[in-house]
């Protein structure tokens, strides 16, 4: 696993091998060494990003320190380690083993500017200003969207044309996706008492919804999403809490608001939408108690906020009960998964040892006053994650 501590080393490093520069203003090399360069810094930059908003911390680059231009658009093949001569490039229209670096690595000015501007404590709270970035990021999502459209469609009719597999198409809209998240969230909360928020509340609902999709599988029934899911930490593992949250928030206030005298013909669809959403969420956060995970709040959240929407949605008043009952069947769930990971081994059990300890004596009732407001305004999507999964 890489460590998010280490990247300013690696940066002072990289730059000290001049990767920041673009080969064509160094020395001569060869046209495999060039683009392994351009390739190998693409791929700083973007730890370096997602380092920034996994952390919180303020990102140590900015679109002054580099000249290094994005990989070309050539497949491995193309590539000869005894040549000099540029490469051509194929155009954008046909996909190469480079394609989705480069639709990343398009999007570096305004993630590094969105990044700055999230994480930076001086930077203003300018409304206008994250309208104007989002706005700029969503048309290049949009133009990724496009672009593997057109490239599925070539492979219908050309059979010897590659494709973006799902798994790519899954990582390019969550490494850029989160940054549209990052933006909007903060105002989404706010648009529950000021309506001149009321887009980025939408776009919240709308960026949080693709990010907890699951991607299809490939044509040979493999779902590498999922299992980088089921085991993988970090963003992988806070993108979907995040995201999750995000839209039981908005599930919640729409429940809570008067009901309007022209109800929406599609606001059935999209709670129940929402309600699925939050259901994969607990279901891969089960999966991944069963697989290796060993913080349990995931999974214990999640069904306590399942519980708080069914029970408004039935107009019930026992939310506070029903919110208990999950959280102690979320619990045992948690304790049973544990238990057979654990082999069952002899002597005494987690279940004991649970009795004895702090949560044995765990305080029920007062847990449920801990309200779903104050979870998403407690969310700091560039707080530092917790590598323990606790």
């Amino acid at each position: 696993t890489l460590d998010p501590h280490s990247f300013p080393t690696r940066r002072s490093s990289d730059l000290k091998m001049g990767l920041h520069r673009d080969p064509s203003q160094l020395f001569q090399m060869s046209t495999l060494h060039a683009e392994h360069r351009r390739r190998l810094w693409a791929t700083v930059v973007e730890l370096l990003l997602q380092s920034s908003m996994d952390s919180g911390g303020p990102l140590l680059l900015s679109t002054n320190d580099f000249d290094c231009e994005p990989p070309s658009n050539v497949d491995d093949s193309q590539i000869d380690e005894q040549s000099s001569a540029p490469v051509v490039p194929k155009p954008d229209t046909a996909f190469t083993e480079s394609s989705i670096q480069i639709a990343l690595a398009k999007t570096f000015p305004v993630r590094i500017a969105i990044a700055k501007l999230i994480n930076d404590f001086r930077s203003s709270d300018s409304y206008s200003e994250t309208l104007r970035l989002a706005g700029d990021l969503t048309t290049a999502c949009q133009q990724h969207s496009s672009a593997i459209n057109f490239w599925q469609s070539t492979l219908s009719s050309d059979t010897t044309a590659t494709r973006p597999s799902p798994f790519q198409t899954k990582l390019l809209e969550i490494f850029t996706n989160r940054f549209l998240l990052s933006l909007h969230l903060p105002y989404a909360i706010k648009a529950k008492t000021n309506q001149t928020y009321y887009f980025s509340r939408q776009a919240t609902l709308e960026t949080s919804l693709s990010l907890v999709a699951p991607a299809a599988p490939d044509p040979q029934g493999h779902d590498d999403y999922k299992a980088l899911q089921l085991r993988g930490v970090s963003l992988f593992r806070d993108i979907p809490i995040h995201a999750t949250v995000a839209v039981a928030f908005e599930l919640t206030t729409r429940l809570s608001a008067p009901q309007s005298p022209f109800p929406s013909a599609t606001e059935g669809a999209a709670r129940a939408e929402a309600r699925g959403a939050i259901r994969r969420f607990i279901e891969m956060s089960g999966a991944r108690l069963e697989a290796e995970e060993h913080g349990v709040k995931a999974y214990v959240f999640g069904r306590c906020l399942l519980a708080q929407i069914i029970s408004m949605e039935e107009g019930g008043t026992s939310m506070d009960e029903d919110i208990r009952k999950a959280l102690k069947e979320g619990t045992e769930f948690c304790v049973e998964a544990l238990e057979r990971r654990a082999g069952g081994s002899e002597g005494e059990s987690m279940g004991d040892m649970i009795d004895e300890s702090p949560l044995g004596g765990f305080d029920w009732d007062a847990s449920v006053s801990f309200t779903l407001f104050d979870a998403v305004a407690s969310v700091e999507l560039g707080a530092d994650a917790d590598e323990n999964g606790t």
